[in-house]
C-alpha cells in the first residue's frame, strides 16, 4: 500500500477529520482515532445497524472509521495525557478537530509540536478556524453552509 508505513492520529469527533483520516487507512497507513471515554458522539449517529445482541452501532461512524485502531484517552487523567502526548510524538501526521480548550487540557500545542518534530504534518480541522469572532462557534454542515 502506497502510505504503509506512516503513522496517523486523529484527535476530535468533526466528521471532515474523521473522512480524512480514513483516506489515510484506505491507502495503508497505520491510524489512530483518540476517543473522550464517552466515545466519538458519531457512534450514536444514526441510522444504526444492529449488531444481533441489542447493541445498535453507527452505520455512519463504521464508514468514517474503519480500519482504524481506537485508543480511549481522558484529558482528566495525568497518565492518558502523557500517553496521547507520546503517540503524536510518534506520529508522521496529525489530524486535529479538537476546540482549543479541548487541545489545551490534553496539553497539545502545535507551535511546540512543529518545533520538536519539522516533519510532523498538521492538519487543524475546525468549522471557523481558530482566531476571529466565530472561532468558538459549534456548527454544523447546514450552519457552514449558511454563513458561507
Amino acid at each position: 500500500m502506497p502510505l504503509s508505513g506512516l503513522r496517523v492520529v486523529e484527535l476530535g469527533t468533526l466528521a471532515a477529520a474523521s473522512y480524512c483520516a480514513r483516506l489515510f487507512s484506505d491507502f495503508g497507513a497505520e491510524v489512530l482515532k483518540i476517543e473522550p471515554p464517552a466515545g466519538d458522539p458519531t457512534r450514536r449517529a444514526g441510522p444504526l445497524v444492529d449488531l444481533g445482541d441489542n447493541a445498535g452501532e453507527s452505520g455512519y461512524f463504521g464508514f468514517l472509521n474503519f480500519g482504524k485502531h481506537g485508543v480511549v484517552l481522558d484529558a482528566a487523567n495525568a497518565a492518558d495525557i502523557e500517553r496521547l502526548q507520546t503517540l503524536v510524538a510518534s506520529a508522521d501526521v496529525l489530524i486535529d478537530s479538537l476546540r482549543p480548550t479541548d487541545r489545551t487540557a490534553f496539553g497539545i500545542d502545535h507551535a511546540k509540536l512543529r518545533h520538536a518534530n519539522e516533519a510532523l504534518v498538521i492538519a487543524d480541522v475546525s468549522w471557523f478556524g481558530n482566531s476571529g469572532p466565530y472561532r468558538d462557534y459549534k456548527a454544523t454542515d447546514w450552519v457552514s453552509r449558511s454563513a458561507a
